[in-house]
Protein backbone atom coordinates (compact mmCIF):
# COMPACT_ATOMS: atom_id res chain seq x y z
CA UNK A 1 0.00 0.00 0.00
CA UNK A 2 1.29 3.28 -0.78
CA UNK A 3 1.29 5.81 1.73
CA UNK A 4 0.25 9.73 1.07
CA UNK A 5 2.20 11.44 -1.17
CA UNK A 6 3.66 14.68 -0.43
CA UNK A 7 6.20 15.91 -2.74
CA UNK A 8 5.75 15.29 -6.36
CA UNK A 9 2.71 13.39 -6.74
CA UNK A 10 0.87 14.13 -9.78
CA UNK A 11 -2.49 16.27 -9.35
CA UNK A 12 -5.77 14.75 -10.11
CA UNK A 13 -8.54 17.50 -11.51
CA UNK A 14 -12.52 16.11 -11.76
CA UNK A 15 -14.14 18.22 -14.48
CA UNK A 16 -17.80 19.34 -13.20
CA UNK A 17 -19.87 20.43 -15.90
CA UNK A 18 -22.88 23.27 -15.47
CA UNK A 19 -26.62 22.16 -15.41
CA UNK A 20 -28.97 23.94 -17.72
CA UNK A 21 -32.39 24.18 -17.06
CA UNK A 22 -34.54 25.00 -19.92
CA UNK A 23 -37.89 26.48 -19.31
CA UNK A 24 -40.88 25.26 -22.18
CA UNK A 25 -41.70 29.00 -24.88
CA UNK A 26 -44.48 30.68 -23.49
CA UNK A 27 -47.41 31.96 -25.79
CA UNK A 28 -47.39 35.89 -26.01
CA UNK A 29 -50.38 37.56 -24.18
CA UNK A 30 -52.30 39.30 -26.69
CA UNK A 31 -54.03 42.69 -26.21
CA UNK A 32 -57.51 41.66 -25.01
CA UNK A 33 -60.55 43.74 -24.46
CA UNK A 34 -60.26 44.03 -21.23
CA UNK A 35 -56.80 46.13 -21.51
CA UNK A 36 -58.24 48.10 -24.26
CA UNK A 37 -60.91 49.38 -21.97
CA UNK A 38 -58.66 49.45 -19.37
CA UNK A 39 -56.36 51.99 -21.26
CA UNK A 40 -59.79 53.95 -22.63
CA UNK A 41 -60.62 54.37 -18.69
CA UNK A 42 -57.01 55.46 -18.35
CA UNK A 43 -57.15 58.39 -20.71
CA UNK A 44 -60.74 58.87 -20.71
CA UNK A 45 -59.97 62.38 -19.68
CA UNK A 46 -57.72 63.29 -22.31
CA UNK A 47 -59.82 61.73 -25.25
CA UNK A 48 -62.92 63.39 -24.00
CA UNK A 49 -61.25 66.86 -24.39
CA UNK A 50 -59.59 65.93 -27.98
CA UNK A 51 -63.59 64.83 -28.47
CA UNK A 52 -64.86 68.32 -27.70
CA UNK A 53 -62.01 70.36 -29.18
CA UNK A 54 -62.74 68.27 -32.59
CA UNK A 55 -66.54 69.29 -32.22
CA UNK A 56 -65.70 72.97 -31.97
CA UNK A 57 -63.49 73.69 -34.14
CA UNK A 58 -65.36 71.52 -36.84
CA UNK A 59 -68.37 74.02 -35.57
CA UNK A 60 -66.43 76.85 -36.13
CA UNK A 61 -65.13 76.28 -39.55
CA UNK A 62 -68.85 75.23 -40.97
CA UNK A 63 -70.03 78.70 -40.04
CA UNK A 64 -67.05 80.62 -41.34
CA UNK A 65 -67.33 79.58 -44.72
CA UNK A 66 -70.11 81.26 -46.55
CA UNK A 67 -73.57 80.43 -48.05
CA UNK A 68 -74.09 80.47 -51.32
CA UNK A 69 -77.73 80.37 -52.75
CA UNK A 70 -78.53 78.52 -55.75
CA UNK A 71 -80.65 80.02 -58.68
CA UNK A 72 -81.94 78.75 -61.64
CA UNK A 73 -83.10 79.75 -65.31
CA UNK A 74 -84.54 77.12 -67.70
CA UNK A 75 -84.15 77.45 -71.30
CA UNK A 76 -86.19 75.70 -73.76
CA UNK A 77 -83.93 74.86 -77.52
CA UNK A 78 -86.29 74.55 -80.52
CA UNK A 79 -84.91 73.53 -83.67
CA UNK A 80 -84.05 75.45 -86.61
CA UNK A 81 -85.33 75.17 -89.88
CA UNK A 82 -83.41 74.80 -93.08
CA UNK A 83 -85.08 77.46 -94.97
CA UNK A 84 -85.97 80.86 -92.82
CA UNK A 85 -89.18 82.60 -93.76
CA UNK A 86 -90.49 80.21 -96.24
CA UNK A 87 -94.03 78.48 -95.18
CA UNK A 88 -93.96 75.78 -97.31
CA UNK A 89 -90.33 74.56 -95.57
CA UNK A 90 -90.43 71.35 -94.24
CA UNK A 91 -90.94 70.78 -90.78
CA UNK A 92 -87.15 70.87 -89.04
CA UNK A 93 -85.66 67.89 -87.60
CA UNK A 94 -85.87 67.42 -84.25
CA UNK A 95 -82.70 68.38 -81.69
CA UNK A 96 -79.68 65.75 -81.36
CA UNK A 97 -77.66 65.44 -78.22
CA UNK A 98 -74.76 67.15 -80.15
CA UNK A 99 -76.74 70.16 -80.83
CA UNK A 100 -78.04 70.68 -77.40
CA UNK A 101 -73.85 70.11 -76.24
CA UNK A 102 -73.04 73.23 -78.66
CA UNK A 103 -75.89 75.26 -77.01
CA UNK A 104 -74.12 74.68 -73.73
CA UNK A 105 -70.79 75.32 -74.96
CA UNK A 106 -72.46 78.71 -75.70
CA UNK A 107 -74.24 79.47 -72.65
CA UNK A 108 -70.85 78.06 -70.59
CA UNK A 109 -68.35 80.45 -72.97
CA UNK A 110 -66.44 83.35 -71.61
CA UNK A 111 -68.11 85.97 -74.33
CA UNK A 112 -71.58 85.18 -72.80
CA UNK A 113 -70.06 85.39 -69.09
CA UNK A 114 -68.31 88.95 -70.11
CA UNK A 115 -71.44 90.32 -71.53
CA UNK A 116 -73.42 89.86 -68.53
CA UNK A 117 -70.89 90.25 -66.02
CA UNK A 118 -70.49 94.27 -67.56
CA UNK A 119 -74.56 94.43 -67.85
CA UNK A 120 -74.53 93.79 -64.25
CA UNK A 121 -71.58 95.42 -63.20
CA UNK A 122 -69.88 92.59 -61.44
CA UNK A 123 -66.26 93.33 -62.11
CA UNK A 124 -66.88 96.15 -59.23
CA UNK A 125 -68.29 93.00 -57.19
CA UNK A 126 -66.08 92.08 -54.16
CA UNK A 127 -67.95 88.75 -54.41
CA UNK A 128 -65.91 88.27 -57.86
CA UNK A 129 -63.50 91.53 -58.03
CA UNK A 130 -61.74 91.80 -54.68
CA UNK A 131 -59.70 94.81 -54.70
CA UNK A 132 -55.81 95.20 -54.52
CA UNK A 133 -55.19 95.71 -50.14
CA UNK A 134 -53.02 98.93 -51.18
CA UNK A 135 -53.70 100.20 -54.42
CA UNK A 136 -57.70 99.85 -54.02
CA UNK A 137 -57.79 98.80 -57.78
CA UNK A 138 -60.06 96.29 -59.06
CA UNK A 139 -58.40 93.19 -61.11
CA UNK A 140 -58.49 92.59 -64.68
CA UNK A 141 -61.49 91.04 -66.50
CA UNK A 142 -60.02 87.34 -66.72
CA UNK A 143 -60.16 86.45 -63.00
CA UNK A 144 -63.37 87.87 -62.50
CA UNK A 145 -64.70 85.55 -65.40
CA UNK A 146 -63.08 82.89 -63.93
CA UNK A 147 -64.70 83.16 -60.37
CA UNK A 148 -68.01 83.99 -62.46
CA UNK A 149 -67.69 80.86 -64.23
CA UNK A 150 -66.82 79.01 -61.49
CA UNK A 151 -70.44 79.16 -59.67
CA UNK A 152 -72.11 78.61 -63.13
CA UNK A 153 -73.58 75.09 -64.36
CA UNK A 154 -75.11 74.83 -66.94
CA UNK A 155 -76.73 71.28 -67.92
CA UNK A 156 -79.02 69.66 -70.58
CA UNK A 157 -82.39 67.75 -68.38
CA UNK A 158 -81.87 64.17 -69.42
CA UNK A 159 -82.57 63.41 -72.99
CA UNK A 160 -84.36 66.77 -73.61
CA UNK A 161 -84.17 69.86 -75.25
CA UNK A 162 -84.56 71.78 -72.11
CA UNK A 163 -81.24 73.21 -70.44
CA UNK A 164 -80.99 74.76 -66.82
CA UNK A 165 -78.85 77.37 -65.96
CA UNK A 166 -77.69 77.41 -62.56
CA UNK A 167 -75.66 80.43 -60.67
CA UNK A 168 -74.42 80.01 -57.27
CA UNK A 169 -73.90 83.54 -54.94
CA UNK A 170 -74.32 84.53 -51.67
CA UNK A 171 -77.34 86.92 -52.49
CA UNK A 172 -79.93 84.92 -53.41
CA UNK A 173 -81.32 87.96 -55.08
CA UNK A 174 -78.13 88.40 -57.35
CA UNK A 175 -78.49 84.73 -57.96
CA UNK A 176 -81.37 85.14 -59.67
CA UNK A 177 -80.89 88.04 -61.49
CA UNK A 178 -77.16 86.42 -62.66
CA UNK A 179 -79.25 83.45 -64.25
CA UNK A 180 -81.97 85.47 -65.76
CA UNK A 181 -79.91 87.35 -67.30
CA UNK A 182 -77.40 84.59 -69.13
CA UNK A 183 -80.75 83.03 -70.27
CA UNK A 184 -82.08 86.54 -71.55
CA UNK A 185 -78.62 87.01 -73.21
CA UNK A 186 -78.51 83.98 -74.95
CA UNK A 187 -82.15 84.27 -76.33
CA UNK A 188 -81.22 87.54 -77.72
CA UNK A 189 -78.45 86.02 -79.48
CA UNK A 190 -80.65 83.34 -80.94
CA UNK A 191 -82.81 85.92 -81.90
CA UNK A 192 -80.15 88.30 -83.45
CA UNK A 193 -79.23 85.32 -85.24
CA UNK A 194 -82.67 84.44 -86.42
CA UNK A 195 -82.72 87.86 -87.94
CA UNK A 196 -79.63 88.12 -89.68
CA UNK A 197 -80.85 84.80 -91.46
CA UNK A 198 -84.10 86.06 -92.43
CA UNK A 199 -82.36 89.22 -93.80
CA UNK A 200 -79.96 86.96 -96.04
CA UNK A 201 -82.47 85.08 -97.38
CA UNK A 202 -84.64 88.62 -98.75
CA UNK A 203 -81.22 89.89 -99.68
CA UNK A 204 -80.85 86.17 -101.77
CA UNK A 205 -84.63 86.87 -103.01
CA UNK A 206 -84.33 90.12 -104.35
CA UNK A 207 -80.97 89.30 -106.19
CA UNK A 208 -83.08 86.67 -107.86
CA UNK A 209 -85.52 88.43 -109.07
Amino acid sequence: MGGPCLKGCPLSLSVYRPLIAHAPPQAAQGFELADFIGLIEKHKKLILQVTIATFFLALLFAFSLPTLWTSSAVVMLEPRRSTIGDANAPPPAPLDPATTQNQIQILTSSDLAARVIDDLKLYEDTEFARPDMFSGEYPSAEPVIDNFERRLTVAAVGLSTTITITFKSSDPKKAAAIANALAEAYLADQVNYENEATDRKSVVKGKSV
